[in-house]
Parts: structure tokens; C-alpha cells; sequence
């Protein structure tokens, strides 16, 4: 058996994935996240005054969350293309829970701090899972074509004519992003 045949049946079929249950578990599990996020900051003072870590445990209980969630990213996107995105979702959706359970049982700063690691790593094997389940749950409905211009809002393009900017003048962009800076 090859590697592709291996991988091929572990790959859930698309007609398993109904479009409203891939719409809702999509929506739980960044809502996961992001909930998990927000209990942090709100709670960050009260868990440096409880762990005795001082700003430098605070920053380390935020940062490593983030740390693993920014650098799996992509990792866990393509991981979620190889086995499946229903697969990657549970196995995410597990360490999650895991993690989290952990992080409440936590009895010093530093035991906080790895399940923050391990929280950072599920939450990146969530999220680009959830939006493949999506993708995999509505197989009919197209990717948009490049030229759409529908995708961008008539009032960015119209602001865009004022610049000067056309097709190939690179050299004239740095001029029109300085209004957003400002």
C-alpha cells in the first residue's frame, strides 16, 4: 500500500459533511478560540497575582499561546489537506479540551505555561480545519474567480483611482498606503 492509498482512505468522503453541521462545528470552534483568548486577557491580572510570575509569567502565558498558534498555522492547514479536515478537526478539537482542562488544573506558572503550548499548537489544528470542513461540506460552490470585482467594496476602488495606480506601477504604491498610515 502507498503512501497516497494510506492517506486517501483516511480522508473522510464529502457527502459525510453536511453544510449546516460544518457550518455550526466551523463556528463553535472559533468561537473556542477566540472565547479562550478573551478569558486570558480578562483574567491575565488575576492569574499573575494567583501564579507569582510577575509581568514576565503574564507575558509568557499570552505569548506561548500565540507563539504555537502563529508558527503551526500553515503546518496545520496542510496537515488538515492530508488526512482530512474532520480528522484534523477532532484531533484539534481533543487537545483542545485536553489543554484546557490542564491549564485549569495547573498548580504553578510554569505547568500554565506548557498546556498554553500545547492549547496554541490544538487551536492552530482548529482553525484551518474548520474552514476546510466548510469547504469540504459545499463541494458545488466555486471558488471566486480572480477577476470578480464584486469582492471589493466600489469605494476602495474608487479610491484607488485618485492614487494614479495602475496595473504594473509598483513604485507609486508606497504614496497611496501613506493616507492609512497617517
Amino acid at each position: 500500500m502507498t503512501r497516497s492509498d494510506h492517506l486517501a482512505e483516511s480522508v473522510a468522503p464529502l457527502e459525510a459533511v453536511r453544510p449546516r453541521t460544518a457550518l455550526a462545528v466551523s463556528l463553535l470552534g472559533f468561537f473556542m478560540i477566540t472565547l479562550d483568548t478573551l478569558i486570558v486577557n480578562v483574567a491575565l491580572a488575576t492569574i499573575g497575582r494567583q501564579s507569582g510570575g510577575g509581568t514576565v509569567g503574564q507575558q509568557w502565558i499570552v505569548d506561548s499561546y500565540t507563539l504555537m498558534f502563529a508558527s503551526l498555522l500553515l503546518f496545520a492547514g496542510n496537515l488538515a489537506d492530508r488526512v482530512g479536515a474532520k480528522r484534523a478537526f477532532r484531533i484539534g478539537l481533543d487537545m483542545f479540551t485536553l489543554a484546557s482542562a490542564a491549564c485549569s488544573l495547573a498548580p504553578e506558572l510554569m505547568t500554565l505555561i506548557l498546556a498554553r503550548f500545547l492549547q496554541g499548537s490544538a487551536a492552530a489544528l482548529m482553525l484551518p480545519a474548520s474552514l476546510a470542513l466548510l469547504r469540504e461540506a459545499n463541494p458545488g460552490r466555486a471558488a471566486p474567480r480572480k477577476g470578480n470585482r464584486h469582492l471589493v467594496p466600489r469605494r476602495c476602488r474608487l479610491g484607488s483611482r485618485g492614487t494614479g495606480l495602475r496595473r504594473g506601477s509598483h513604485s507609486q504604491l508606497r504614496y497611496s498606503l501613506l493616507p492609512v498610515t497617517l
